[in-house]
């Protein structure tokens, strides 16, 4: 492993961190309904959209169009790898606000007489040690893919991968756009890049994803594995002999041997890599969107969302790339894009929320929860599928879902689990409590509602509403009346 520190290194804020405010965050102005009798809700934090119109003209805009790739959040911030200055520009999650720009160590830039690829800056990840990762993007085997941990606060670099596949591999010609990283590369993890497809120019030899894996620190050479899609999946009802997984792929791998990939011309799907009948390494897909029996049928039902606009059905469609897995107690949700930027998709740029049925995180028994924002982000061109994902999860039973398009908009939702929810009684009302926003809140206008302590105390009393405020967390009781006389007598814990 090299390390390359450049000992005068300054940091620089750009003018645009310092002198010039982003326009001003916004809210999704859409509600999202509490799911579950009240267990889960979702509520939009701050939001930056072209279709909010406070993203897209400068300074809304994070970078010039297309210069930022990925985002991963880091210390209370979103971290986003800026290939206009080659920077990692810092955003506050708590109000979207541009904190910080860090200059990159010059000696990640530095390749010598190789080639270092169309951009020297592209992708950004995070280690399961929350070390972050940057690696640049390549368009050809002849040039020198390079993966570095970097100190975000300093840009200094250490070298992890420094690899031409021509060296390797002669003639697979790999475009790599992202990486994926699985473990702590201080210690032992594994690093991934997925063959990307190149505009005009077919695969060859065909989708594939390359593997460094770093024991104590240093990493190996690179291994080329390619990926059988022939028992795999369609997409549009393609058949899977007709597929590849297109441009832009992203993988994120969970082992050294089952990883994810999703990119232009997928949904994400799951991939292992076993041995074929010649003895060789292949990755076959063990699960996806689409029946791997049947090809070209959609296999998980959370395909279709007729949760979030009742009487309409949200259909899935793909280009864009990201993907982010998270549990809560010992349920495990999963968080994708939903539409490209077409024009006419329902909601162009938006993202859903599922939940898994269990522990072992079938697609097929995926539960859509909501797709947000409900509108949207934007429809500007996206040519390049970049999209990010990243979640935070709280002892407390909350996520914080950090989104991103690229020419889009970003924003920050909070997502919460109500270990204990209220039950109605008597009988059969449809009528529930929950917890939301720092408040006791109710699927519809009640009659009246009442707030006690666990002690009995009242705590609130109030007439004719849909919510009341609470100004301390803690387990309340809560006493209301529907608006057709129904008593319902619920125990609720506001956070």
């Amino acid at each position: 492993m090299k390390t390359r520190v450049l000992l005068s290194f300054v940091l620089i804020f750009s003018a645009f961190c310092m002198n010039v405010k982003a326009a001003d965050p916004l809210m999704d102005p859409f509600s999202y309904p509490a799911s579950s009798e009240g267990k889960y809700t979702l509520t939009s934090k701050w939001l930056y959209s072209t279709n909010l119109g406070n993203y897209g003209a400068n300074p809304g805009t994070l970078a010039a169009d297309g210069m930022i790739r990925g985002m991963v959040v880091k210390n209370g911030n979103m971290l986003f790898p800026n290939r206009t200055d080659n920077s990692i520009l810092f955003v506050s999650c708590e109000t979207g606000e541009v904190v910080k720009s860090v200059p990159i160590d010059p000696a990640f830039f530095d390749f010598g007489s190789n080639p270092g690829g169309t951009y020297t800056l592209n992708g950004i990840k995070k280690d399961s040690k929350g070390n972050i990762l940057i690696a640049n993007l390549t368009t050809s085997g002849a040039q020198t893919f390079r993966v570095a941990k970097v100190n975000e606060e300093t840009g200094a670099v250490t070298i992890l991968v420094n690899t031409r596949i021509d060296d390797f591999y002669p003639g697979n010609a790999p475009r790599f756009d992202l990486f994926g990283v699985c473990g702590d590369v201080d210690g032992d993890a594994v690093i991934f890049a997925a063959k990307s497809e190149v505009a005009g120019t077919p695969i060859n030899p065909g989708d594939a994803v390359y593997r460094w894996i770093i024991k104590d620190g240093v990493a190996g050479d690179p291994l080329w594995i390619p990926a059988d899609l022939s028992i795999g999946f369609g997409t549009d009802g393609a058949p899977a002999g007709d597929l590849t997984w297109g441009y832009s792929a992203n993988i994120e791998p969970i082992s050294e041997d089952l990883f994810y990939v999703s990119a232009q011309k997928i949904y994400p799907t799951l991939f292992q890599v076993v041995e074929n009948a010649d003895g060789d390494l292949v990755a076959v897909v063990v699960d996806a969107f689409y029946d791997i029996q049947t090809e070209g049928t959609p296999l998980t039902p959370a395909y279709h969302d007729l949760v979030t606009v009742p009487g309409e059905d949200y259909i899935m469609n793909t280009t864009y790339n990201s993907m982010a897995q998270f549990t809560i107690g010992n349920e495990n949700f999963l968080v994708l894009p939903a539409y490209n930027y077409v024009a006419t998709n329902p909601a162009p740029s938006n993202f859903r929320l599922f939940k898994f049925k269990d522990e072992d995180k079938r697609f097929a028994e995926m539960e859509v929860l909501w797709s947000f924002p409900q509108n949207g982000l934007g429809s500007v061109a996206n040519t390049s599928y970049a999209s990010a994902i990243d979640v935070e999860v709280s002892d407390n039973n909350i996520a914080n879902i950090y989104i991103y398009v690229n020419q889009n908009g970003f924003g920050a939702y909070e997502f919460t689990v109500n270990d204990e929810v209220g039950i109605s009684l008597p009988g059969t009302s449809s009528v529930f409590a929950y917890s939301a926003d720092k408040a006791v809140r109710f699927n519809e206008t009640v009659a009246s509602a009442k707030v006690y302590t666990v002690t009995g105390q009242l705590v609130a009393a109030v007439n004719n509403t849909s919510s009341v405020a609470i100004a301390t967390q803690g387990i309340y009781i809560v006493k209301a009346i529907t608006s057709n006389g129904q008593t319902i007598v619920s125990k609720v814990v506001v956070k």
